[in-house]
């Protein structure tokens, strides 16, 4: 685990604490929760993505990587031949407002995430 620190005044240090006792929250759980709540809200409108790295693929979309290195060297005409050939996208970012033509739906791998597995730790 690492630690995070922001800067903030005493006053504001010690009506937080309040506001944690009154909650009956430990100082340091609360603070965790709010900044996972504080994240979703922060990003509920605002759209981020970051580049997936190696180890977030899933083994399917290592393998349509393949499958996809393979049919581009290949000489297909079109797009079309190329899907026909087994030629598939997938997500390269996780991010918060991925939109999914299948489905008609929009979803979040990013910040939801993010914010169950903080949250996890400070109410485990």
């Amino acid at each position: 685990m690492e630690n995070l620190t922001i800067k903030i005044n005493s006053q504001d240090v010690a009506m937080l604490k309040r506001i944690a006792r009154s909650q009956d929250r430990r100082f340091d759980d609360f603070l965790q929760l709010v900044f996972a709540e504080g994240l979703e809200y922060y990003f509920c409108e605002r759209s981020v993505s970051v580049e997936k790295l190696p180890e977030e693929y899933t083994e399917a979309e290592r393998k349509q990587a393949e499958i996809n290195k393979k049919i581009s060297s290949e000489d297909y005409a079109t797009l079309d031949e190329m899907k026909a050939a087994g030629f598939r996208g997938f997500q390269e970012y996780l991010g918060n407002h991925i939109y999914d033509p299948e489905s008609d739906r929009y979803s979040d791998n990013l910040i939801t995430p993010l914010c169950e597995r903080i949250r996890y730790l400070a109410l485990s």
